[in-house]
Parts: structure tokens; C-alpha cells; sequence
């Protein structure tokens, strides 16, 4: 028996890559040979903080018991982010406009939109959710 098995209250978390994830992609871009002061990196770092903050906070909202995960790719030109979050239905349409500097959401997909090289997401059946992903390109 574990010795927690014993305590009456008890608080599990799994965070896996959410609370990681920017100094993960820190940490593989230099790995992958991309320069920390590199336009590239710093857009990527951030679509990353903001695609894990849109599941993260879809997560939230929806009372979801789904794992966020998140996969990072490069083809040397290129990096591809990719988030999945337990939701199938799809992220909301970025706008046009810049949001309000009193606007409490809406900036992250707008930041996608106008920063990714390209940017789509799809549903994943199998395991119930979806994957944003987006491209960063020099």
C-alpha cells in the first residue's frame, strides 16, 4: 500500500507538457541548431505558449479528462507545432482585427493567424479531440 493511501485528502495532477513546454522548445530548437535570438524561435515559443494555453484553458472549461499533449518538428527551415486537447469541436475563428487592450481573451489565435506561415487544425477520433497545428517559418 502506498503510504498516501493512508491520508484522507488527496490531490492528483498530471500536467505533462503544459507547464513545460516553452523551455522544452527552448530547449530543442538549440538542440536542433536554431539561434535563441532568431525570429523563428521567439515566434515559435510564443504560438507554443499560446496553442498550450487555448487547450489548456479548453481543458478547463470543459471539464475534460484528456491529457494535453503537444509535439514539436523541424525540417531545418521549418518548425511544426502541434497540440492536441480533448475537445473535437474547433477553435474559434481568429479575427481580423486586432483584439481590445482591454480584451481578456482573443489574442491568441489572432497571434497564430498572424504570425504562422500556415495554420489548420483536425479532429482525432480515435482518442477524442483535436490538433491545432501550426507552421513557423523563417
Amino acid at each position: 500500500m502506498p503510504p498516501s493511501a493512508v491520508w484522507p485528502l488527496h490531490s492528483y495532477l498530471e500536467l505533462g507538457a503544459l507547464p513545460c513546454a516553452r523551455g522544452r522548445t527552448q530547449a530543442l530548437l538549440r538542440e536542433w541548431g536554431f539561434s535563441h535570438a532568431d525570429e523563428l524561435t521567439e515566434v515559435t515559443e510564443l504560438l507554443v505558449s499560446e496553442l498550450m494555453t487555448n487547450a489548456y484553458k479548453t481543458t478547463v472549461a470543459r471539464h475534460l479528462d484528456t491529457p494535453i499533449r503537444f509535439r514539436l518538428s523541424s525540417n531545418r527551415d521549418r518548425v511544426l507545432i502541434e497540440v492536441w486537447d480533448g475537445d473535437a469541436a474547433p477553435p474559434s475563428a481568429p479575427s481580423s482585427e486586432l483584439p481590445s487592450a482591454d480584451a481578456t481573451n482573443g489574442r491568441g489565435l489572432f497571434l497564430v493567424h498572424t504570425l504562422a506561415a500556415r495554420w489548420s487544425w483536425y479532429a482525432v477520433p480515435a482518442v477524442r479531440g483535436k490538433v491545432v497545428w501550426v507552421e513557423v517559418s523563417s
